[in-house]
C-alpha cells in the first residue's frame, strides 16, 4: 500500500503575484484621457463589484487561506511519512546492533504512524524476512533486483543476508549501495563488514576491525561498535577473550552514553545466566558497579531496576530479603504496569506469598494481567480450589481461551480427575491455533515448567509453524525433547532450525554432532566441527564432536590429541561427552581408564546412538558398569 497522492486540488490554486486590479481602458495603445476638472461624479449603486481594488485584496486572501486549508492533509500525511521513515531509519540501526526489542517496538510505532507509507510496508517486509516469511524474502530480493530498493532497504537486506549465511546477497545488496552514506548508515555498513570478517577470518578479527572501525568514530557509533567487538569476543569462550570483552563492555557502561544501557544488560544478562565463562567472567565487585549504574543509565526501565536486584542478590545472597524489602519499597504507588513487572519479578524469585499481597483481594478478580500472575502464583502452592474460583471470576473472562484450559487441566488433574483433564488438555490442544505468538510461549513455558515436556514440545510446534516465533518454537521444540532421544529425531529439528537460523551457531555444531554419531555426511560434519573448534578451543562440545569425527575416521590417535593440554573436570561433564571419551580412551588402547570413567556415566542420559559408542564387550547389555 502507498502513499496517498498530495491534494491535486491545490495545484495551481495559487496567485499569480500581481495586485490584482485590473485596467478598463478602451483600444489597445489608446492613452486615457486626462481627469476633467470638476466635481467627481458618485458611483451609481450598480457599479462593478471586481473594479474595487480592496474587494480584489479579500479575494487573494480567501484564495490563499483556501489554498491553506485543501492543502492540510496532505501536508499532514506527508509529516507523519516522514516521522514515520526517522522511526524506521532508528529502527534499522536498533536491528543493527541487537537491540530487537527496541527495534520491534520502534517499528510498530512506524507503523501506527503511517501503516500505507512504502518506507514502512517496505521495513515490515524486511522484518518478517527476518523471521522467515518466504513470501516476503522474496518480493524484497525481486525488489532489490530491480534497482527499486533504496539506501536503507538495501542495507536491511544486506544484513539479512550476512545473518542468515546468504553471502551472496549480502554482496549483491552492497554493491548496490550508493558510495555516499550517513553517519548511521555508514555504521551499520561497518557492522556488515565485521560479519563478513567474522565469515572468513573468525570472530577475534571481526571484533578488531570494530575496534579499529570505533576509533574513526565518535559518540554512540563507536560506543554501539565496541559493544559488538565485545560480542564478538565473548563468543570466542576463551577466558582470555572473555575477559577482555567483559573490561570493554565495562567500559562502555561507565561512559554513560545512550549507547551505555546495552552494555550493562548483556553483562547483567550473561552474568545471571552463568553464560561468561570462568575466568572471563564479572568478580562481586564488578557485579555490585554493573547493579548500582543500570538503574541509573540514561534510558533505563523498570525490568533494568529489577535485572540490577536480581545482580546484588547474585553477588550476595544473604542480601536477598533486604534487597526484596527496598524495592518493594521503591514501587510504592508506582502505575500499575510497574506493579506488575514487579509481581512477575516476585513470581521469578519463587516469592508467591508477596505476589498474592502485593496484587490484594481486588485486582485478581477484576485485571486479567493481575489474574494470570496471581494464577502462577496459586498454582506453584498448590492452592487448587482458590485457583478454580479465580477462573470464574469477572476477570477470568479475560482469558485467552487456550491458557483458561491450561489451567482447568491442571486443577482437574491435581484433583485426579484424569478424564476432566483429558478432556481440558484436548480443549488447550484444539484452541492453540487461535491464540497469539505471546501465548503460545506462556502455556508452553507453563507446561514445561509442570514438567509436561510432551505438551510443551506440542506448544512449541505450534509456534514453530508461524513465522513471527520460529526460531523461539523450534529451540522450545528441542529442549522439549527427551535428553535421550535418537539423533533420528533430533537432526530433522535441528536442520529445520539451521535452516531458518544459520547465524545459530550452538545448532550449526550440534547438528553437525548429531551426524557423526549417526555417520551421516561424516566429512561435511567432520569439517564444520572442526571449523567450530577453531573459534571456540575450549568448548569440550567443540572438542567431543571433533573427537567423534576422528572416530569415524578411523583416526583414534588424532582424537586423543584432541584433548591434550585441556583441564576437564571429567566428574562434572555432561553424560554425552564422557561418552564420547570413553570410546576415544578404548579404541586408543588405553581401557583401563576408558573402564575408570565409565563407572560414572549415567546410561538414562544418552541417545542411542552414543550408547553404541560404548564397548558393549565390557558393558554386556548396559549392564553394572553404568551408574543409573
Amino acid at each position: 500500500m502507498s502513499t496517498e497522492e498530495p491534494n491535486k486540488n491545490s495545484k495551481g490554486a495559487g496567485l499569480s503575484g500581481d495586485d490584482g486590479v485590473r485596467q478598463v481602458s478602451g483600444s489597445e495603445g489608446m492613452e486615457l484621457p486626462d481627469y476633467v476638472d470638476g466635481d467627481a461624479v458618485p458611483p451609481s449603486a450598480g457599479g462593478k463589484w471586481y473594479a474595487d481594488p480592496v474587494n480584489w485584496k479579500s479575494l487573494a486572501v480567501g484564495l490563499a487561506m483556501l489554498v491553506v486549508l485543501i492543502s492540510i492533509p496532505s501536508l499532514y500525511r506527508m509529516l507523519k511519512s516522514w516521522r514515520a521513515g526517522m522511526i524506521m531509519n532508528a529502527s534499522a540501526s536498533a536491528f543493527a546492533v541487537g537491540d530487537d526489542e527496541r527495534a520491534v517496538s520502534l517499528m510498530k510505532q512506524a507503523l501506527a504512524l503511517s501503516p500505507g507509507s512504502d518506507p514502512v510496508q517496505h521495513a515490515v517486509e524486511l522484518y518478517n524476512a527476518r523471521v522467515g516469511d518466504k513470501n516476503s524474502l522474496h518480493k524484497i530480493l525481486e525488489r532489490m533486483k530491480a534497482g527499486l530498493s533504496e539506501r536503507e532497504e538495501l542495507l536491511g537486506i544486506a544484513e539479512l543476508g550476512a545473518r542468515q549465511g546468504q553471502w551472496d546477497v549480502t554482496r549483491e545488496a552492497i554493491a548496490k549501495l550508493p558510495h555516499m552514506l550517513g553517519s548511521s548508515q555508514r555504521m551499520r555498513m561497518t557492522l556488515i563488514l565485521a560479519l563478513l570478517k567474522k565469515r572468513d577470518e573468525g570472530p577475534e578479527s571481526a571484533a578488531a576491525f570494530c575496534l579499529e572501525s570505533a576509533q574513526s568514530v565518535r559518540g554512540e557509533d563507536s560506543a554501539r561498535l565496541s559493544n559488538q567487538a565485545a560480542l564478538y569476543l565473548l563468543s570466542v569462550n576463551d577466558a582470555a577473550s572473555a575477559r577482555r570483552g567483559s573490561e570493554i563492555l565495562a567500559g562502555v557502561m561507565r561512559e554513560k552514553s545512550s549507547a551505555s544501557l546495552a552494555a550493562a544488560r548483556i553483562l547483567a544478562r550473561l552474568s545471571l545466566q552463568n553464560q561468561l565463562i570462568e575466568g572471563g567472567g564479572l568478580d562481586t565487585a564488578k557485579l555490585m558497579e554493573v547493579s548500582l549504574l543500570l538503574p541509573v543509565l540514561p534510558g533505563h526501565q523498570t525490568g533494568d531496576v529489577l535485572l540490577a536486584a536480581d545482580l546484588e542478590i547474585k553477588a550476595d545472597p544473604s542480601t536477598k530479603e533486604a534487597v526484596v524489602q527496598r524495592i518493594k519499597g521503591a514501587f510504592n504507588n508506582a502505575p500499575r504496569q510497574e506493579l506488575l513487572e514487579l509481581a512477575r519479578w516476585l513470581n521469578a524469585n519463587g516469592l508467591y506469598d508477596q505476589v498474592i499481597s502485593l496484587a490484594g483481594k481486588d485486582h485478581p478478580n477484576e485485571d486479567t494481567d493481575w489474574m494470570l500472575i496471581v494464577l502462577d502464583a496459586q498454582s506453584a502452592q498448590q492452592n487448587w480450589p482458590v485457583v478454580e474460583k479465580m477462573l470464574s471470576s469477572p476477570a477470568g473472562a479475560g482469558i485467552p481461551e487456550a491458557v483458561r484450559h491450561l489451567y482447568l487441566a491442571r486443577v482437574a488433574t491435581m484433583r485426579g480427575n484424569t478424564a476432566g483433564a483429558e478432556e481440558e488438555w484436548r480443549s488447550v490442544s484444539g484452541s492453540l491455533q487461535r491464540e497469539k505468538p505471546e501465548t503460545l510461549n506462556y502455556i508452553a513455558g507453563y507446561e514445561e515448567r509442570i514438567g509436561a515436556f510432551d505438551r510443551a514440545a506440542r506448544t512449541y510446534r505450534a509456534m514453530a509453524d508461524r513465522a513471527e516465533s520460529r526460531v523461539p518454537g523450534l529451540v522450545g521444540l528441542i529442549r522439549s525433547q527427551p535428553v535421550n532421544a535418537s539423533a533420528s529425531i533430533m537432526m530433522p529439528l535441528y536442520e529445520e532450525l539451521v535452516a531458518t537460523a544459520p547465524e545459530f551457531r550452538e545448532a550449526t555444531g550440534d547438528l553437525a554432532y548429531l551426524k557423526l554419531l549417526k555417520k551421516e555426511d561424516v566429512q561435511s560434519a567432520f569439517d564444520t566441527s572442526v571449523t567450530l573448534l577453531s573459534n571456540q578451543p575450549d568448548s569440550l562440545a567443540r572438542l567431543s564432536a571433533v573427537a567423534l569425527g576422528y572416530l569415524r575416521k578411523d583416526d583414534p590417535g588424532a582424537a586423543v590429541q584432541i584433548y591434550r593440554g585441556k583441564q576437564i573436570d571429567w566428574a562434572a561433564a555432561p553424560e554425552p561427552w564422557k561418552a564420547v571419551r570413553v570410546a576415544v580412551l578404548r579404541a586408543s588402547g588405553d581401557p583401563l581408564a576408558a573402564d575408570a570413567l565409565l563407572e560414572s556415566v549415567d546410561s538414562e542420559k544418552l541417545r542411542p546412538e552414543e550408547r553404541e559408542l560404548l564397548c558393549a564387550k565390557t558393558v554386556p547389555k548396559m549392564g553394572a558398569k553404568i551408574r543409573k
